[in-house]
């Protein structure tokens, strides 16, 4: 740090006066052409009054020359602080630097971590997921045949119409040529007797066709018997049929499942 020597010029102004001051009181020096004709008190006066104005300026001389020394002082510490805080800004940016790598790696490190955890959880998920799906695949099955059932059995009550056109559908299949027998429910019978000829001219008139109540059959089924066997159109034996088909499905996809594992 270096320092600075402020020098002043008051001293010779000082000492410059009081040597006039004495001159003028007591020296036998020549008189300055304009003090000529000057009485010796009025010599002394203007002497005094010079001195007073040469020390008057050696007063404002140090004043100035404090102020500037003052002001080369508050120069000096503005850049010194100014120094001070550029070294502390300079290691706080390097030490901020240093920390905000380290934190970034920790931040990256602790991101990496969190995000294999949610694959992880993702992942259990997904497979409780299927063994839940798997494991009600059957209450659900169960539960849409039971829908399915009730659905038909409201259709049926609103369009009697439809089991007819499921017995037609099931002659087709029958390949019967002497004589078909037509069970049905007992409610059934009477709308079932009453498009006999509708049945007929389906089967071109050349079998024979009855038409008979069961009491085993529910609202809405049929069983045709024929000379080759019976066809079982029963509502819950084709419900259940197709019940089992599903179940075997699911069945089958957990088995290749199991083998890809």
């Amino acid at each position: 740090m270096s320092s600075k020597i402020v020098k002043s010029t008051y001293v010779p102004s000082v000492i410059e006066a009081t040597l006039l001051l004495s001159k003028r009181k007591g020296s036998s020096h020549p008189a300055h052409p304009m003090e000529l004709g000057l009485s010796p008190e009025e010599r002394l006066q203007n002497a005094e009054q010079q001195a007073a104005a040469m020390l008057k300026k050696a007063h404002d001389d140090l004043l100035l020359d404090r102020e500037k020394a003052a002001a080369e002082l508050e120069d000096w510490k503005r850049l010194e602080r100014d120094q001070v805080n550029l070294e502390l800004e300079t290691i706080r940016q390097q030490g901020w630097s240093e920390g905000y790598d380290q934190g970034r790696q920790t931040a990256e490190t602790d991101y990496s971590s969190k995000v294999q955890l949610a694959k992880e959880i993702l992942a259990k998920a997904y497979k409780e997921k299927e063994e839940i799906i798997h494991e009600a695949e059957p209450f659900v099955i169960e539960l849409s045949v039971q829908i399915a059932s009730k659905i038909i059995q409201k259709e049926l009550e609103t369009k009697p119409e439809v089991l007819i056109e499921m017995i037609k559908q099931n002659l087709v299949y029958s390949n019967e040529r002497s004589m078909i027998s037509i069970c049905v429910s007992p409610e059934d019978f009477s709308f079932v007797q009453a498009q006999r000829n509708q049945l007929l001219e389906m089967l071109e008139g050349q079998i024979e066709v009855k038409i008979l109540p069961e009491h085993s059959i529910e609202k809405g089924g049929c069983v045709i018997r024929t000379s080759y066997g019976s066809i079982d159109a029963r509502l819950d034996v084709q419900l259940k049929e197709i019940k089992q088909a599903l179940l075997k499905t699911v069945q089958d996809e957990k088995y290749e499942e199991t083998a890809g594992d």
